[in-house]
């Protein structure tokens, strides 16, 4: 056995002797304190030993320091709308509210995407070309959600605008109470004030746009989640997807009627 290999295995066991001495005087001084003759047997616990510490921050200025160690903030994922829904039954569906000729169309398989179409709505007897109108669509690239819906108001006639925007608007609560939510407030009232307005509430944007050229037409087209966004994906664990019933539209859209 080298010399260097015994000086360490000697001073291994002068170390555990150490400890193991200190570790029995701690355990004669507690027998001695439990049986409250410690102070006359001359037995005193030995004094604890300071510990020096390092700030490893101390070097830093009071701003670094409050930037370092500010506690991070809460911010959890943003509860997101995403219609489940039986896109036939939906479709069907618009007949109760006034449209006509509301077609389903299916893609192709191995395509599961559809789209939802619905002839030109007047409120008012007239010319289609002379007279105020609308109409609506919805597609979907799978066959249990809806992706986006386009709603498209026809302003040809001031005198039967406000019935349009009336209709208009019935539907949009028809629609969207049906999804289980109410149509954001800010659109329509920008339905009624004739004006461009893009809002994103809960992940689905409502973009209200009018077209180039006279007379006055706009697009209201709604665009729903495809996705949970950045981040927390991994916290959901998958589930089968299983389309929701989708309950039917109450019928009476505020007087609307279709030819």
């Amino acid at each position: 056995m080298t010399r260097s290999r015994l000086f360490l295995i000697l001073l291994a066991a002068t170390a555990l002797a150490v400890v193991a001495g200190a570790a029995a005087w701690r355990h004669r001084v507690d027998i001695a304190e439990a049986l409250g003759v410690a102070s006359s047997l001359g037995l005193t616990r030995p004094a604890p030993i300071a510990v020096q510490t390092h700030d490893p921050l101390g070097g830093l200025d009071p701003d670094a320091r409050a930037l370092l160690t500010a506690p991070a903030p809460v911010a959890p994922s943003p509860f997101l709308r995403r219609p489940w829904i039986s896109p036939d039954a939906f479709c069907k569906a618009l007949e109760a509210v006034g449209f006509k000729g509301v077609t389903f169309q299916q893609g192709e398989p191995p395509q599961r995407s559809w789209t939802c179409l619905t002839d030109v709505l007047k409120p008012v007897d007239g010319d289609e070309a002379a007279v105020s109108s609308l109409f609506f669509t919805a597609r979907g690239a799978e066959g249990d959600r809806i992706d986006g819906m386009r709603l498209k108001l026809n302003l040809l006639d001031p005198a039967t605008t406000p019935a349009v925007k009336a209709v208009a608007k019935d539907l949009l609560r028809l629609v969207f109470r049906a999804l289980g939510w109410e149509p954001p407030q800010e659109i329509l009232d920008a339905i009624d004030a004739s004006r461009d307005e893009k809002i994103e509430d809960h992940g689905v944007t409502y973009d209200l746009r009018r077209e180039f050229g006279e007379p006055p037409r706009y697009n209201l087209v709604v665009t729903f989640p495809r996705g949970l966004g950045p981040g927390g994906v991994d916290r959901f664990l998958p589930l089968p997807r299983r389309p929701a019933q989708t309950p039917f539209l109450l019928e009476g859209a505020g007087g609307a009627s279709g030819r």
